[in-house]
């Protein structure tokens, strides 16, 4: 089984930005981040699984 270790910390949306893959700055993606949940009407937990699903690669892993 491959392991993958996670750190505990606090995530916000500069550090979610960070991870998109898009040709704008930080700030760019941050507000397009803070409209796009802010508009969803997402639950909480399901904006955290989504998260999760796309910061954490694929494979088993255990929190």
């Amino acid at each position: 089984m491959k392991e993958l270790s996670i750190r505990l910390m606090s995530l916000n949306l500069s550090g979610i930005a960070r991870t998109v893959e898009h040709g704008t700055g930080i700030d760019s993606k941050r507000g397009r981040l803070k409209r796009f949940f802010a508009r969803s009407g997402m639950e909480l937990d399901n904006i955290s699984t989504m998260v999760v699903d796309w910061m954490v690669p694929e494979g088993n892993w255990v929190v």
